[in-house]
């Protein structure tokens, strides 16, 4: 039953109520004299909170029940009123405990999940969301609802449920270190709020049980060795925890044993050792100090067998071993096998092997005697033949018989009744080549030399002297002189020079000189011709067929002069060798002047050039040929008349009047007192109608008779 209001009387006036008509909750309505009002007041039910019945909510109002301070929870009821009666203002509300105590602004109001349902009597779902910062165990939640009339909800959900776990923020830094063939060290940074850690493996298995809070390492022992085990820390509040990150490692592997020596050979020894099962190994090595191993140094260290070959041994001495061993993770076990003594009884090598070329067939080898218990040493071919047994404490010998200019190749070892060295280091020499012969010089010009002569040298140095005394290397390896020819050049004319070669072999070593020769040089060409001109540089009158021609007398390298000269001209508008060129062809005279007697120049300008020889006998090869030089002739102007012919005594048309169908024929002479032809493409006739020139106008016009080539008495042209 609830109240569900009242009504004041005052003064003496008559009051009512009206009830809802519509309402048929049951009801009682009274007068309460003693506050002068009437009550009204109706039955009603009390609401019910449930679990939702949605996935993850069929048990309890919680998702999820374990998490970390960064998760997000989620709580949800189901009110329900069978009289369709809304939950009071601010209802339902979730109640948050902590350690039995409300956590801060606990209860938290819900809300709708759908706020468009307003029928409670199959039930509505209310929700409300927080993180818990604070990780522990001891959290609890309970829900709480009234109606509007002030009905107090009922049901299990208004119990109060252990929930959520709130799981520590996980450890850092990891990390396992093997501390021996059974044992691995676990550490990590220790977190806050935690209640304790436990190592799991990868499939979070537990392996050291429940540790105490705080712990920051933890030993996990009674495990195989050079084996991988994979491990992370778990803290952990109640049911909720949080993973470290892994880390992987391996046990340390076992020390190896029973080391021992198999085969010594020369400069190498084979060793063994049992398979402790180690991923690799290490080799250290010392040489023997007074019976005990001195600076130990390091042979390899990525041995995954187990043997090992040594090499670069010194004979007749005593060196120690020792093995490590690594795991997987690459850490050594600091403790290595039991340390083994092994002797060379191999005779030290001689060395260096060195070698000099005393001649052309003889080559000197030597070396250095390093052994204390040689017999005596052993010579031999690059292809291993024995060529020379020395006995003990020899350190050269001269090999003779050879050929020249070739290479031999040459080791030595040191050899004792039971055992040979290593070899020595190969030596590699050349055997000097021939001395050139039969230097001779098979032709010169002024400044050359054509030399030659037989040898059999990879190069060639050529000396050259001005007397036959002091000689100047003018070739030498450098050059590359190969064959058995040079060209000696720069010369200066009609000079002795004296000539010798010598021959390099292979190495570059030199030989003695070959013979000696003397050359003379030949005589020099004359010089060309300068400030050449003709007879004037103004126009020659027109009667002058035949000008004069000068040049400035030069002498040549010799000191030779002018003995013989050539003038050659051509028309400016042709080229040598065409009809209009004219060529005095040789004229035996010293002057630097020329006149001639049938040039007969008659065209209007020309090109002149002139080469002269010297008077030394040397007539095989002339100057070069002077600038050319341009020069002019005075020339008549050429005139044109009417022909004279019938029809063409007055003009030069026929007819001079027709219809359009007649041909006209056009005809004048040209006459040229110099003979000159006609420029190309002349005469021209130009014919104009109305002042201006017909299409095609100007006309070139051709000589009636082809065969006419004298101008001065007129050619007809048409």
């Amino acid at each position: 039953m609830a109240n569900i209001g009242a009504y004041t009387c005052c003064n003496t006036k008559k009051t009512k109520i009206r009830i809802n008509k519509n309402d048929n909750s049951v009801h009682i309505a009274y007068f309460d004299p003693t506050g002068s009002s009437i009550i009204y007041t109706r039955w009603t039910n009390d609401p019910t909170l449930s679990w939702t019945g949605e996935t993850n909510y069929t048990t309890d109002g919680l998702d999820p029940e374990i998490g970390t301070s960064t998760t997000t929870f989620v709580y949800r009821v189901q009110y329900t009123d069978i009289d369709n009666d809304a939950p009071a203002s601010d209802y339902p509300k979730i109640h948050i405990k902590k350690a039995g105590s409300e956590i801060s602004d606990s209860p938290f109001t819900m809300t709708a999940v759908n706020t468009s349902d307003v029928t409670y009597t199959d039930g509505k779902i209310y929700a409300y969301s927080t993180t818990l910062p604070q990780s522990a165990s001891d959290y609890a939640y309970y829900f709480e609802a009234y109606d509007i009339s002030g009905a107090t909800s009922t049901g299990i959900s208004t119990n109060s449920v252990d929930a959520p776990d709130i799981s520590p923020v996980a450890s850092t830094s990891f990390i396992g270190t093997a501390i021996s063939v059974s044992s691995i060290n676990w550490s990590w940074n220790d977190t806050v709020g935690e209640e304790g850690y436990k190592v799991q493996d990868s499939e979070n298995l537990d392996k050291s049980g429940s540790l105490y809070a705080n712990m920051t390492f933890w030993t996990e022992s009674n495990l195989s060795p050079n084996t991988q085990y994979v491990r992370h820390i778990y803290a952990y509040v109640g049911n909720a925890g949080s993973n470290s990150n892994s880390d992987s490692k391996y046990t340390l592997a076992n020390s190896p044993t029973n080391l021992s020596i198999g085969s010594i050979f020369r400069s190498s020894a084979t060793m063994s050792w049992d398979n402790m099962g180690a991923t690799r190994y290490k080799i250290e090595r010392v040489i023997d100090s007074g019976g005990s191993p001195d600076v130990w140094g390091l042979r390899s260290g990525n041995i995954t067998g187990i043997t090992y070959t040594d090499t670069g041994l010194s004979g007749e001495t005593t060196y120690w071993y020792r093995v490590f061993s690594y795991n997987g993770d690459g850490v050594i076990t600091s403790t290595p096998s039991s340390n083994i003594i092994c002797y060379n009884y191999y005779p030290k090598s001689p060395s260096p092997l060195s070698s000099n070329a005393i001649s052309t067939t003889s080559i000197m080898w030597l070396w250095t005697n390093n052994s204390d218990i040689e017999t005596g040493y052993y010579v031999r071919t690059s292809t291993g033949g024995t060529i020379k047994t020395l006995s003990a404490n020899v350190t050269y010998w001269a090999e003779t018989n050879l050929q020249p200019n070739i290479e031999y190749t040459r080791y030595a070892v040191t050899y004792t009744a039971v055992a040979e060295s290593e070899v020595s280091n190969s030596s590699s020499v050349y055997t000097l080549a021939n001395a050139p012969d039969n230097l001779s010089c098979s032709g010169t010009t002024s400044s050359s030399a054509n030399l030659s002569w037989t040898g059999n040298g990879t190069k060639y140095s050529i000396e050259r002297s001005p007397n036959g005394i002091s000689w100047t290397i003018i070739k030498q390896w450098a050059d590359n002189i190969t064959g058995t020819t040079y060209t000696d050049t720069g010369l200066n004319p009609h000079t002795t020079y004296w000539y010798r070669v010598k021959a390099y072999n292979n190495n570059q070593i030199i030989t003695s000189p070959s013979n000696e020769i003397a050359v003379l040089t030949l005589n020099t060409s004359p010089s060309k011709p300068t400030n050449i001109v003709p007879l004037s540089d103004a126009f020659l009158p027109r009667e002058t067929k035949n000008p004069q021609f000068s040049w400035s007398l030069l002498s040549d390298a010799d000191g030779d002069t002018q003995s013989a000269l050539q003038v050659q001209v051509r028309s400016s508008l042709g080229n040598y060798g065409d009809s209009t060129s004219k060529d005095s062809n040789e004229v035996v005279s010293s002057a630097n002047t020329y006149a001639p007697s049938n040039f007969n120049l008659v065209t209007v300008e020309y090109y002149w050039r002139v080469k002269v020889k010297d008077n030394s006998g040397f007539d095989n090869a002339w100057s070069s040929w002077s600038n050319e030089t341009k020069f002019s002739i005075a020339n008549s102007s050429p005139t044109l008349s009417w022909t004279g012919e019938t029809n063409y005594v007055s003009d030069g048309i026929d007819p001079e009047t027709s219809d359009a169908s007649i041909t006209y024929t056009f005809r004048v002479k040209y006459s040229d007192a110099d003979n000159d032809v006609p420029l190309n493409g002349y005469p021209k006739l130009h014919i104009k109608k109305g002042g201006a020139e017909i299409t095609g106008s100007p006309f070139t016009m051709v000589g009636a008779d082809i065969g006419d080539t004298t101008y001065t008495d007129g050619k007809i042209y048409l």
